[in-house]
Parts: C-alpha cells; structure tokens; sequence
C-alpha cells in the first residue's frame, strides 16, 4: 500500500471530525489543538466560521492571532501592587487580562455555548506570540487568567516560507495536530459560488477548468488564482456588468482586471471565454423570444459556453420575471437545448445537471420540472436521452 504524504482532506468534510476533537478539549481530555494548514485563498475561517456558528452552535472568537499585537494576547503590565523582598517594599507586576481571555468572558456573560478560540494567520505570528500558545494550550489559561469553561483552541495558517511562516517552538509543535486541507471546486460552487452570486461566467469557465485554474500554487509578489482571488474579482466584475456600458465591449478590459487579480495564464484564458461568450448576446435573445439569429457553434468548447450562458440567462430571468414570461424563457431555453444535443447530447446533458444544481444550490421551486415537462410533450424521444444522460452521470 502506497500512502500520499500530501494527501489533503476538503475543509467541509473534515470539519466535523475538527467538532469532536474541540468537544474533547472541552471535556478536558488529552487531545492535540487542530491546527488547519493549508494554501491561503481557501475559505479556512470563513467556512470554520460558517460550520461551527451555524451547524454546531457555537460561539466563535475569531482572532487574526499572527497580525494581533503583542499587549492584545499578553495583557499590559500593572505596577500598583508592591511586595516585600529582604524587608524592603518594592513595586511588583501583574498583567492586566489580556483582550483575548476578556472576550473570551464577555461572550461567557451572555450565553453558556461552547466557545471556539479560532487563531487565524497562526503561522505569521512572532515567537514572543507564540510561546503564550504553551499557556493556552496546557492550562487552559493567559496571563494566569482562566479561559472560560467549555472552551477549545483551533488554529489555522500555513507552514509554507511563501506565506511567510515563522518558526513554531518544539513544545507548541509537539501539542498540535497539523491537518492537511483543501478545497474541492465542486463544495465551493455549491456551496458559496452559486449561492453568494459569483458571477456565472467565471463559475462556468472554472466548471470546465478548475483543475488548472482554481487553486494555483501560492506565489510571492504575483498574484494566482484562488477561491479568494477569483471571489474578489467576481465582486469587481459583476459591478463592471452592472454600471460601466462599455465594459463589455473592450475585451482589453477584462483581460487587465482578470490578471491583476488570478494572474496572466488564469486572465488569458477567462478573456478568450469571456470573449465566446459576450458573442451570443443571450440577455437579448432571452428578451425578444427569438432565436432566428443565433448561430449554433460547431466547436465543442463554444458550444458548452453556449450551453452554460443559456442556463445562466434562464435562472436569472426564472427569478425576476412573471409566471407567463418563466414559461417562454423556458421554452425557448427547450429550442437551444434541442440545437445543442443534434451536435452534442453530452452537452445538453450538461446544461441540465447545471440546473438542477443550481436549483439546489438556489433553492428554486420546481424549475426542472416545469423543463421536463416542457421537453416531454414537445419532444419526448429527447426528454428520455437527457433524463437517462442524468441517470448515468
């Protein structure tokens, strides 16, 4: 049996697993502080975040602990209290409860959850820093000042020298469990792209891509292509759409936005997409009901964009428009997807698991039943091909 020393596990199913060794901590038992590495540009915080607020119910302390100065963690020094050494009186010190450990209580005073300390950027932080984790993670204390009851640590960062990863002390290593994690493309389309409005033409061209595309090796003073990297630039691209008339029409554009943020290889290849797919004008196909003017590609790469910005056009219409428009959208949707499957039945088939991913993802009602439906009675022989296609795939 061969092992993959660099095996990496998806963040959203090892977090559960993450729970019970914070619910053991809290128990008191022995067990190592989880220590989340991986790649920057993930999701690490915000999906912890996410899954121990939401599914687990509980109170979480996030903390940027490699960037938080150092008085925030240590406390700051009091010098009123005196002591007597040899006879003689003389001012002593004891630190002030550092803010983290006050937080920590603050939470404490308004409800008995179970509390997450979660150290983010663990790896940036000095040695100073981190050598009061050996407090933490042994007593369960700061300063000497006691951690709420039913509280557990859990770090995250990188060890890699490109995100700047600072030496961790053996006594701290030798209390933490280093856990390998990734993101898979198809958690993050389902469960953040599509949900929080990243924009279709980029998750489209990552659905086909996203093994080169989507988590790039980290790099130092270039940018590369990332959950994050490619969520930032969804929220600049969608606002371009939205507001700038001529953005559309000036591919230079997009080539300039999409490489200052996922770097040249990742922005040359969306631009000659984003290029594809500006050519079928679908907003106003969709708009007049007509596609006496569409040309149907022969390529395969142009038809699978012509596919995928025709499911795009469908939802986003299926969710502002009326009941009688839904029903034309749908129908012309049914004339497209009949053009595409004479050349390619795989990519219709496509285009249907894509709505049905997204209606899960969206929570839309019934949006492909009323397309089966449709395509039962308008051309059934078609309807049971794709019906199958999905069965298989």
């Amino acid at each position: 049996m061969e092992f993959n020393l660099h095996q990496k596990n998806s963040i959203k199913k090892i977090l559960p697993y993450i729970g019970g060794m914070l619910k053991l901590q809290m128990a008191g038992q022995e067990v190592a502080i989880p220590f989340l590495q991986g790649p920057p540009g993930i999701g690490k915080t915000q999906m912890c975040k996410k899954h121990f607020i939401e599914k687990e119910n509980m109170n979480f302390v996030d903390t940027h602990f490699g960037l938080t100065p150092y008085e925030d963690v240590s406390g700051l020094p009091n010098f009123d209290m005196s002591v007597y050494i040899d006879g003689e009186q003389v001012s002593t010190t004891k630190f002030t409860p550092p803010q983290l450990l006050s937080d920590s209580w603050k939470i404490r005073q308004k409800n008995d959850k179970p509390i997450i300390i979660f150290l983010d950027d663990f790896h940036l932080a000095p040695s100073l820093l981190k050598s009061l984790g050996y407090e933490m993670f042994t007593e369960n204390k700061l300063r000497g000042y006691r951690f709420p009851d039913n509280c557990a640590f859990l770090l995250a960062g990188n060890f890699g020298q490109k995100a700047g990863a600072e030496t961790i002390p053996s006594p701290i290593v030798n209390r933490i469990a280093r856990i390998q994690v990734g993101i898979f493309f198809e958690d993050w389309k389902r469960d953040y792209a599509i949900p929080n409005g990243i924009n279709s033409k980029i998750i489209n061209f990552l659905s086909k891509n996203h093994h080169l595309y989507f988590e790039e090796d980290e790099q130092i003073n270039t940018p590369w292509a990332s959950a994050r990297s490619w969520s930032y630039f969804s929220t600049l691209l969608n606002n371009l759409e939205k507001y700038d008339n001529n953005f559309n029409k000036n591919n230079n554009d997009i080539f300039f936005w999409a490489e200052s943020h996922v770097g040249n290889n990742c922005a040359s290849e969306f631009t000659k997409y984003y290029n594809i797919y500006s050519q079928f004008d679908l907003a106003y196909i969709f708009e007049n009901n007509d596609i006496s003017n569409l040309e149907i590609p022969n390529q395969l790469n142009e038809l699978y964009i012509l596919m995928l910005g025709s499911v795009n056009e469908l939802v986003y219409r299926y969710q502002t428009s009326s009941s009688s428009e839904k029903q034309k959208d749908i129908h012309l949707f049914i004339q497209i997807l009949q053009k595409v499957a004479n050349i390619s039945k795989e990519i219709a088939i496509t285009g249907i698991n894509e709505i049905i991913e997204i209606e899960n993802a969206l929570g839309l009602k019934k949006l492909y039943t009323k397309i089966k439906n449709s395509l039962d009675t308008i051309d059934p022989k078609l309807s049971e091909n794709i019906n199958h296609g999905i069965i298989q795939l």
